[in-house]
Order: C-alpha cells, then structure tokens, then sequence
C-alpha cells in the first residue's frame, strides 16, 4: 500500500475494480492470455511477438504496480476502433470462480457509503463490471455512479480517467483535493487525479482497503 494524500478531508471515494475489490494475482494472467489470443485474432502475431509488443508498452505477466499501462489502452493504439474492442471483450472475456478468491468487503462499503460518495471508475465495459460486481454479491446500488468503458471513449478516443474525475467535479460539484482515486495501478488509477489536485491510494488488493477508515475523514465532519 502507498498513499499520495494531500488533503484527508475528503468527499467522494473513486475505485478502481480490477486488482482492488479483488487480487491482482486472480486476473493478470488471465487477462495477459486473452491480449495475446486477440492479437492473434487481430494480426495474426506469434506468441513471442505478442509479448515482446505488450512488454515494450508497459504490460506483464506479473504484479507491477507502479509502471502497469493498460491493455484496453493498447489495443486502441494499434489501430482496432474503440467501439469494436469493447463488444469483442464482452464477448470474448469474462473472469469467473470469484468465490475460490478473497473479495471485496461488503459491509465496509456500506460503512463509507454513510459518510462518502462512492463511484466506480473503471476501463471495463458496462456488461463486465456488472458481471463482476454481481459475482462478489456488491450491490450497484451502494455506489453514486458507475463509470465505465462508454465514459472512457470521446469521438472513439480512448481518455484517461481524468476525464471522468472531471465530470464527477462538474457534476457533484466536489473540489479534486476532496475526491480519492483507490486501485492497484497507479499510472491507470492515481495519477490522472493526482495531476489534477487530487488524493490517491495505491492497493495490492481488497484487504488493504480498511485503511480508508485511518487515512480520510468526511469533509462536514472534520474539525
């Protein structure tokens, strides 16, 4: 765990659901493999020139927090329309067996969700993040807004997820220095808030997420 908060007064808690709700470790690989098939499926590379070409962007097979760069990311970057990629990860990319994996704490969201605005954030598509928070029993209700791949695309252009902290300023009308990014990736989850003013958490996983109960305050009750 790693923190980059300058403000612990806080408002809204932005969370990443990939490797945060969930470990890492219970979807690297799997992701890693499904990059490879579909470049395969799209260009028809070898095994070792699909990891050579993820490995040159910033994409492993392993844990790496801080120099992690985005699969969805890089797809687009090759030339593949957004729109398309998105309904061929609907169709071709699913994580199951959340039960054999330690998941998210419900009750703490709850907890948070009394004194905080709780969001989602999320480079996954609408169907998948459904699917996943089903799978881990989280209620879509518990957050204000679920963002996801469709807010993420701008004329087919990938954004990073600036764009959505800027509309969660725009439209709940909170200050960056009062939100939190949380998510296992800084340079996908953080950093774009970070930039903007903004507090972040970097976890390894669901069990590090008590710490928001040490580390932030809700702004209205701060002294």
């Amino acid at each position: 765990m790693k923190t980059f908060i300058k403000n612990h007064a806080i408002r809204a808690i932005c969370f990443d659901v990939d490797g945060t709700f969930y470990p890492a470790e219970f979807y690297l690989k799997t992701y890693y493999e499904f990059l490879i098939d579909s470049l395969k499926v799209y260009y028809d590379y070898t095994r070792e020139q699909s990891i050579k070409a993820l490995t040159d962007y910033g994409i492993y097979n392993y844990y790496d927090p801080v120099n992690s760069r985005s699969g969805t990311d890089f797809m687009i970057n090759t030339g593949i329309p957004a729109d398309e990629w998105n309904a061929y990860r609907d169709i071709h990319y699913r994580l199951r067996g959340f039960k054999q994996t330690t998941t998210v704490d419900v009750e703490l969201l709850k907890d948070l969700k009394k004194d905080y605005l709780l969001f989602v954030v999320s480079n996954n598509t609408p169907d998948v993040i459904e699917e996943t928070l089903g799978e881990m029993e989280v209620d879509l209700d518990i957050f204000d807004y679920i963002y996801t791949s469709i807010d993420l695309f701008v004329d087919d252009h990938k954004v990073t997820k600036d764009h959505v902290y800027k509309r969660i300023h725009d439209t709940y009308d909170i200050a960056y220095e009062e939100m939190i990014g949380v998510g296992d990736r800084y340079i996908i989850d953080l950093d774009p808030l970070v930039q903007l003013g903004g507090n972040g958490l970097l976890v390894e996983g669901p069990e590090e997420l008590i710490a928001l109960k040490e580390l932030i305050v809700p702004k209205e009750k701060r002294a």
